[in-house]
Parts: structure tokens; sequence; C-alpha cells
């Protein structure tokens, strides 16, 4: 579930180890995503798979590359305009 911006986007769960967070309204450009599993999660890593101006696609996968669920953080930051950096 959402903690923080729950009106901005919906969080799909398309499997294990597989996540799309898709935005409310677009993006001008793709955001910059930062994500990490949560503190206690071991033997699994977070990928930012891919950051599109609507949707960031997210993998978590144990230590011998198998898809597997964990609690995450994830932080977008998102431009209004083209031309922003």
């Amino acid at each position: 579930s959402i903690a923080i911006g729950s009106k901005d986007a919906v969080l799909t769960d398309s499997g294990t180890g597989q996540f799309t967070l898709t935005f409310a309204k677009p993006f001008a450009r793709p955001p910059v995503a930062v994500g990490s599993v949560i503190y206690g999660a071991t033997g699994v890593t977070l990928s930012i798979e891919s950051a599109t101006a609507s949707a960031v696609a997210v993998r978590i996968y144990d230590l011998a590359g198998a898809d597997a669920d964990a609690d995450f953080h994830l932080i977008v930051q998102g431009f209004d305009a083209a031309d922003e950096y």
C-alpha cells in the first residue's frame, strides 16, 4: 500500500517481486526514482526496472536472482516541465 501520496498514484503488485507505481497525472518527463527494501529484509535487493513519465517499475529479488516479496520504500522526484533538472 502507499503510505504518502495515495491520491497521486496507484501501486500494482504484478506478481512475486514485481511492482508498478502508476501516476494519476503523468509527469512531463521520466522522474528520478530511488528505492530500498525496508531495514531488516535480509537477502533481497531492489531494482528500479524502468521509469517513464507515467509509471515506475520495481523488482525485488534474492541473492540467487529469484523474484521475492519484501516491503520497500520508494521516493519519486517528478518534473512538471520538460526542461527542469
